[in-house]
């Protein structure tokens, strides 16, 4: 009876799906910085009809990856016969539900769409199912991986672990994660890591940490789970000690690739999906953003071992016989310092990269230059090609 009422359920979804608004918003999603491509099998379909509903599909048509006003979005939505009244109403709910982004600017709201990741799967955090998180993994494989790793630039980059920076290494205030934090309003939230709930959800539980509440939001990210309470607010020094003791655990600090990022995440390569994703990668080091790199040296290494336990990327080159370290393969190293928080005897050390990379300095920054440097089906196709063999893209 149960395989009968599934099978009635996605037949029912498949026709929910075919509606126009869906169709149009699919192609809508695509047109923006981060697409949202289309797949064989229609997971992606699925992922949209648990979002939005017809109404809010069509309205989503009116937005695009630019924050807008109100009036200005009421511009496209009059010719539809959309007054401002219900246009708003509508904004308000879609935000409410992580469809779209919603930020103030001197107390007044500016609408925006999100990407699927960075931005709508995870505003799902609160609504999330078994079933939705099942069918984001599958995307990512199915057609959602290839658009995240072919931006311009990365969404994502790495902030090196405190311990492992030394004072000779000069670090950039965006390298720096306790400048983050100190030069971010006080408006800081904690609040749980989706894939770290979502993998609960599968009985797939974090292999690192039993900490849930590993993911803190700055800046316009904050405001928006303050309106929603999400999570709970913190003070800086909470802020910090909760990623010290992530640190210490062995989760990899993941920030917004911004000067002013919006999330600094505690990540794990067991639950993360970008880590999972850009691990499964011949060189991770290709998309992420990061200044650092691990260099090794196996004379002062003692063959203990814990840096292989702690390395998320599975850097490391191996002793065939002895299994222990012998190198690092720099294209797989992100540079995250996790491997050198426990190494007693100094052998490994964090160095800056010899061409730093400078992030976008916001939000909107960032997504302008991906915008920009957004490339054809094919392109992207030939650049995954490339990745996948182990060229440096």
């Amino acid at each position: 009876m149960k395989k009968k009422l599934s099978v009635f359920k996605k037949k029912l979804q498949n026709l929910s799906v075919s509606k126009p608004e869906y169709k149009a918003l699919k192609a809508h999603l695509n047109k923006q910085p981060v697409g949202y491509p289309r797949t064989l099998t229609g997971v992606e379909n699925r992922l949209l009809t648990e979002i939005f509903t017809p109404i809010e599909a069509s309205t989503a048509l009116y937005l695009t990856s630019h924050f807008e006003t109100l009036e200005t979005i009421h511009k496209r939505s009059k010719e539809d016969g959309v007054s401002t009244d219900d246009l708003k109403q509508r904004l308000e709910n879609m935000g409410e539900k992580g469809c779209i982004f919603i930020r103030y600017r001197n107390k007044i709201a500016q609408y925006a769409l999100h990407p699927f990741v960075v931005g709508m799967f995870e505003m799902q955090l609160y609504r999330l199912t078994p079933g939705y998180f099942m069918d984001t993994l599958n995307y990512g494989i199915q057609g959602f991986g290839m658009e995240y790793l072919s931006t311009k630039v990365p969404q994502m980059r790495i902030i090196p672990i405190e311990k492992s920076i030394n004072v000779e290494h000069n670090i950039a205030t965006y390298d720096e994660v306790r400048t983050l934090v100190d030069s971010s309003p006080n408006n800081l939230r904690l609040v749980s890591c989706v894939c770290k709930s979502g993998k609960d959800l599968l009985d797939e539980s974090c292999k690192i940490t039993k900490r849930r509440e590993v993911c803190l939001l700055l800046h316009d990210f904050a405001d928006s789970a303050s309106r929603r309470d999400w999570g709970h607010k913190v003070k800086k020094a909470e802020a910090m000690e909760m990623l010290a003791q992530g640190e210490k655990e062995g989760l990899m600090l993941m920030t917004s690739n911004m000067k002013e990022p919006q999330v600094i995440c505690s990540c794990c390569g067991c639950c993360c999906g970008i880590t999972s994703t850009i691990r499964s990668m011949p060189r991770p080091s290709d998309f992420t953003a990061s200044n650092f790199t691990a260099l090794f040296d196996q004379e002062a290494c003692n063959g203990c071992k814990k840096c292989l336990k702690r390395c998320q990327m599975k850097a490391f080159i191996l002793d065939q016989n002895t299994k222990k370290p012998i190198g690092i393969n720099s294209g797989k190293c992100v540079g995250c310092g996790l491997c050198v928080f426990t190494c007693k005897t100094k052998a490994i050390t964090l160095n800056k990269k010899e061409q730093s990379t400078v992030p976008p300095q916001n939000h909107d920054e960032l997504y302008e230059i991906i915008a920009n440097g957004k490339k054809s089906t094919f392109r992207k196709a030939v650049h995954l090609t490339k990745a996948m063999s182990g060229m440096k893209t």
